[in-house]
């Protein structure tokens, strides 16, 4: 009788957008773009447009995999308990179990 709480980890995959951009000096390194633009008399300001670098993000979709469980709990003398879930990016998800004595008993 009375409240017993269980905490159990749920591993499932979330889908990410993954973005990847060239990127130029002006972008990463502006303070050098600079310098070597003076430094060269305007001769580098072309040549500083060609991409020096890759960048790259992901971004987390709201779409999952992997992602439906079936939580059961079996106890001696009650029936057997059993939902089923459908995790979507939740921190925690509470369940509450209703336990039945099972018939005999």
């Amino acid at each position: 009788m009375g409240d017993t709480p269980v905490t159990y980890q749920l591993l499932y995959d979330q889908e990410v957008e993954n973005d990847v951009r060239n990127v130029t000096w002006w972008q990463t390194q502006p303070a050098l773009a600079v310098v070597l633009t003076i430094l060269t008399l305007g001769v580098y300001l072309p040549l500083s447009l060609i991409p020096a670098d890759t960048e790259s993000s992901q971004k987390p979709l709201e779409n999952y995999r992997n992602n439906h469980f079936i939580v059961a709990v079996d106890a001696p003398g009650y029936a057997q308990w059993k939902q089923e879930v459908d995790a979507k990016g939740d921190k925690t998800l509470t369940l509450h179990a209703q336990m039945v004595q099972a018939e005999g008993h």
